[in-house]
């Protein structure tokens, strides 16, 4: 309100200062309310101010800090606030008197009120009061880019960026990989997108790499296989095996060591019944043919005898 000055005309030579400090008139003194006084022009000398007829006293008032409470309002941390956001009223003052402003939401939020909670129309002020602008997350306009270190090495940066939808890829910054001893860094899971590209849903990115080193085939030898051990019904090392039947009529000779040495013949082996097997052939064909190429051979050998006997006659 600043200073607030009263006239009058006053038919005294002096006017008591006590009358001057305190209005009597209540107009001024509601007008003066929240305010105390400060000085007199011209000044007061031993409580009384000297003045003639037709002259006027000013009375100077100053903003009384005791009878004053301020109310704030704050922005918060994702929109601004469109109003007054400090007012100065008298204590006793309803709060309906307050203009409380607007928030405005940056992009990807919603305004959700205030913290403290504002106090109802009827409530009284009488001490200094803030208030906070509150907001929400609007989960639909926000994705998350992910960057993972793989196996094989380590992330030097920040590897997860929360951003609003449409943002640039130009906005994020890729961490820088460092691959462990003995391997290299080959690129990402998926290509990185260009500058221009425009975030729209979450993307994770994993570093991929690749062994500097030979691998050597440590694969084991493979152990030769000794087949199955002998059954219950082998033979005793060094016993002859025992003839078997098969047929009927038919007999195996016992089985011995086979030799190859000319000028041997096996015997014949007796199969099915009236059939045989010719000697150290293993074929197994009917007796007649076994005769016959007998007795062809005895013929050719007969006729080869007696062709030497005759030309030896000749001569």
């Amino acid at each position: 309100m600043g200073s607030e000055q009263k006239t009058a005309k006053v038919s005294v030579s002096n006017v008591a200062l006590s009358d001057i400090q305190k209005p009597t008139d209540a107009e001024i003194a509601k007008k003066l309310t929240g305010y105390k006084y400060s000085k007199v022009d011209p000044e007061a000398v031993n409580g009384k101010v000297a003045v003639s007829d037709g002259a006027v006293i000013k009375v100077y008032y100053v903003e009384d800090d005791d009878a004053w409470v301020t109310v704030t309002f704050l922005p918060g941390s994702h929109g601004r606030l469109e109003g007054t956001l400090s007012q100065k009223v008298l204590k006793e003052t309803l709060w309906s008197e307050i203009e409380v402003p607007v928030i405005k939401p940056d992009a990807g939020y919603a305004a959700d009120g205030w913290n403290p909670e504002l106090p109802e129309s009827t409530n009284k002020i009488n001490s200094n009061q803030s208030y906070v602008a509150q907001y929400a997350e609007d989960e639909d306009a926000w994705a998350t880019v992910t960057f993972l270190p793989g196996e094989h090495g380590s992330l030097d940066g920040q590897t997860s960026w929360k951003v609003l939808k449409g943002t640039e890829w130009s906005e994020i910054t890729v961490p820088t990989v460092t691959a462990d001893t003995d391997y290299r860094h080959t690129g990402w899971s998926q290509a990185l997108p260009d500058a221009e590209y425009q975030v729209a849903e979450d993307m994770t990115f994993t570093a991929l790499y690749e062994s500097t080193t030979t691998p050597v085939d440590t694969a084991p030898t493979p152990t030769p296989d000794p087949g199955p051990g002998p059954g219950p019904d082998a033979p005793a090392p060094g016993a002859a095996p025992a003839a078997t039947a098969g047929v009927l009529g038919e007999a195996f000779a016992p089985e011995g060591p086979e030799m190859g040495v000319l000028g041997e013949a096996f015997a014949p082996e007796v199969s099915v019944l009236g059939e045989s097997k010719g000697p150290g052939t293993g074929d197994t064909a009917p007796i007649a043919g076994w005769s016959l190429l007998m007795m062809g051979a005895v013929l050719t050998l007969g006729f080869t005898v007696y062709n030497k006997k005759r030309k030896k006659e000749e001569e």
